[in-house]
């Protein structure tokens, strides 16, 4: 039956500890829901990502199938990117057959004319023109259709499931589609990529004269970027990645932000535009993908932080330590581990809630440097942030005096000390009850009995 109690009660200290010894950014969602985002619905979809916790701070209609307008760029520039990586001054001379079949955003590149790998990295991924990109796919994979085979073979590699591309640019097509949170997945492994985010967040890029062209600025297209081909929505947080519009995939921005050390990944996809009326009677246009996005990076760059709320070796509680030589002695359980959280900025010190999950109440010396004893967690209205292991920073070694003492104090107050004495009382009581019963019943002699 002891044995029976005793695994009962390691049981549910193992369950308690796996139960707290939780990863350091976990729950997230229920923080971030502290401060409310800002409106979005005048767009179909909205995903906000903090990539340093893999927290999603915001997802609305992320899985819905919708068609991807200029975001198809972000993989077609992107496995550019990776190919073309230490070939940039290589030289193209541009054909009719590059060109064939090119539509929307152009930006003239004529047959004949002879340009770098770099040129047209930013022509396509930076100013977002269609030519560009055709240009690249036939210097650097054959045709547009090798490009296209070769961004659905990388969708399917990233389990962007619900991606089909038909081609590299992102012209409309029925056939061509993703969703918001393939795209996010997409976005996700260009940010990786350093010559994508150079390019992608560069505000203009000045291309060289060639035989056919004097000398172009070609500017970003993304006006969360660059303030040439819209104003109200620049942000200095942002990087890259990708913004435009097509009239059934509506507008489209993707963008990374960086504060602080926190990066995020905001994306809006299927917004519309307006000309909104104001007080005055004055009319403004308002592309809504762009506000979204500017006020969503606000909204996570100022209503939240990454902080170390635990320093290595910060002590939480005390434990006691028996059998050291030491009445009384108790040490500090301290942090094993830095522990840093994400968590609103408007949460002080005074907010959080540390709390020491102990496995046990009291340690019997020896105890070492570095053993674990508990979990010490850290919570934010009662939202658990993060955990580390709780450890004991010095030696302690055993008094063997105090050892042996204790070990006579365990046996003596033991269930098992305590029967023995009892059975030993009750036979000794036993005996004497006998021996004693035994002499009352033999018959007694006079001192001075007659003899016969």
């Amino acid at each position: 039956m002891m044995f029976l109690k005793k695994a009962v009660s390691l049981f549910f200290c193992i369950l308690l500890l796996l139960t707290c010894a939780l990863p350091v950014f976990a729950n997230h969602s229920d923080v971030v829901s502290l401060v409310p985002p800002p409106d979005t619905s005048r767009a179909a979809s909205v995903y906000v990502y903090h990539i340093n916790s893999e927290t999603v701070m915001l997802d609305k209609n992320t899985e819905t199938v919708r068609f991807p307008a200029s975001t198809v760029k972000i993989m077609s520039g992107y496995l550019a990117c990776k190919l073309a990586d230490g070939q940039l001054d290589r030289q193209i001379t541009i054909t009719s057959q590059m060109l064939d079949g090119i539509d929307g955003r152009v930006m003239g590149l004529e047959a004949g004319e002879i340009v770098t790998i770099k040129d047209m990295l930013y022509a396509g991924i930076c100013a977002g023109y269609n030519d560009a990109i055709a240009v690249l796919a036939h210097s650097l994979f054959g045709s547009t259709e090798a490009l296209v085979e070769k961004m659905n073979e990388q969708a399917a590699l990233l389990e962007a499931s619900q991606t089909i591309y038909t081609n590299p640019t992102g012209l409309h097509d029925d056939a061509m589609v993703t969703t918001a949170a393939d795209t996010a997945k997409i976005a996700l492994a260009a940010a990786k990529n350093s010559l994508y985010m150079e390019i992608s967040s560069a505000v203009k890029y000045v291309m060289p004269p060639t035989n056919r062209s004097p000398e172009r600025t070609l500017h970003n297209r993304n006006s969360l970027i660059s303030t040439y081909y819209g104003i109200g929505y620049f942000n200095a947080a942002c990087r890259g990645m990708n913004a435009g519009s097509t009239d059934e995939g509506g507008w489209c921005t993707v963008t990374v932000a960086e504060r602080d050390g926190d990066r995020y990944l905001c994306l809006v996809m299927g917004a519309d535009d307006d000309m909104v009326t104001q007080d005055d009677g004055s009319e403004y246009y308002v592309v809504y993908s762009y506000k979204y996005a500017n006020e969503l990076v606000n909204w996570a760059c100022n209503g939240f932080a990454t902080r170390q709320v635990l320093q290595k070796g910060q002590p939480t509680i005390t434990i006691p330590v028996e059998n050291t030589g030491h009445f009384g002695m108790e040490i500090d359980v301290c942090a094993k581990d830095a522990l840093t959280v994400y968590l609103p900025r408007a949460a002080s010190d005074a907010d959080l809630d540390v709390r020491c999950h102990l496995n046990q109440t009291s340690l019997d010396a020896p105890v070492s440097a570095g053993q674990v004893v508990g979990v010490i967690s850290v919570y934010y209205q009662d939202t658990l942030l993060g955990s580390v292991d709780a450890v004991i920073l010095e030696d302690h070694a055993r008094n063997p005096i105090m050892h042996g003492i204790s070990l006579l104090s365990d046996y003596v107050t033991s269930r098992a000390f305590i029967a023995t004495v009892i059975c030993a009382i009750l036979l000794l009581g036993g005996y004497f009850l006998y021996v004693y019963s035994g002499l009352s019943l033999r018959p007694r002699r006079g001192k001075y009995t007659r003899r016969r």
